[in-house]
């Protein structure tokens, strides 16, 4: 993706991200570069489990990563008629509705799809999204 670029970004690289997996650093770094970043609103639930899901982390830890999530400063962008256009998708395709979701959202403003989810990059892609999964 180049530097610049406004993307829709899924949970997963946001979770990746706060979980410091492999990698978070180069992530952490093309995030900061783009020009905006839109999200469905519901991806905070979703990576604050993810982070739940840390067992071994101590609750500052957990504390922090949250606190980071909820000050993230993205377009959260996602009505009813994306909703609707995400079941379709989930129905048509037996795709779960989340991944569903950035699909469409990332459908109606023409923007590509940044998510680390093969599975639903293809689905993109299957739908003219275009999607980086890296």
């Amino acid at each position: 993706m180049p530097a610049g670029e406004r993307v829709v970004v899924d949970s997963s690289v946001f979770a990746a991200i706060l979980l410091r997996e492999p990698g978070h650093a180069a992530l952490t770094s093309r995030l900061t570069a783009l020009r905006s970043v839109r999200t469905a609103p519901f991806f905070r639930f979703e990576v604050a489990n993810a982070i739940w899901k840390q067992k071994h982390w101590s609750d500052a830890d957990a504390a922090v990563a949250i606190d980071v999530l909820f000050t993230l400063p993205v377009d959260e962008d996602f009505d009813a008629a994306d909703a609707r256009a995400a079941m379709d998708l989930a129905r048509e395709h037996n795709h779960p509705f989340y991944d569903a979701a950035f699909i469409a959202l990332a459908r109606r403003h023409d923007q590509p799809l940044w998510t680390l989810d093969r599975r639903q990059a293809a689905l993109a892609a299957a739908c003219g999204v275009p999607a980086a999964t890296n």
